[in-house]
């Protein structure tokens, strides 16, 4: 189980240093399901590879977690055609601006 829960930090760890997101983590997560499988059928004095299995399960886990998870967020975010470009935007503001040292703020 340690094997797994570190192998599983080690993916997400790997992802945060990846420049783009991958297109498909959702296969890497089959994989791991399959290597998980995998796993449970080898024989027990064969530790070593059932280590190896659990280990690399682990790693595309949380690569796909937290590829799945950052995909999720990034949706909200502004597309890149729009950067740059004046939008408009309607709205209310909802409290009083705060004014701070060099900027305001205010609930839109």
């Amino acid at each position: 189980m340690r094997t797994f829960v570190a192998a599983f930090v080690a993916g997400s760890w790997w992802l945060q240093h990846e420049a783009a997101l991958p297109a498909g983590y959702a296969r890497g997560c089959a994989m791991a399901a399959l290597l998980v499988v995998l796993a449970t059928r080898v024989p027990a004095r064969r530790a070593a590879l059932r280590l190896a299995l659990l280990a690399g399960a682990g790693v595309l886990m949380g690569y796909g977690l937290a590829a799945w998870r950052a995909e999720a967020r990034l949706s909200e975010a502004l597309p890149f055609s729009l950067e740059g470009v004046d939008v408009t935007v309607e709205g209310a503001i909802e409290q009083l601006p705060q004014v701070l040292p060099g900027a305001q703020r205010f609930v839109f």
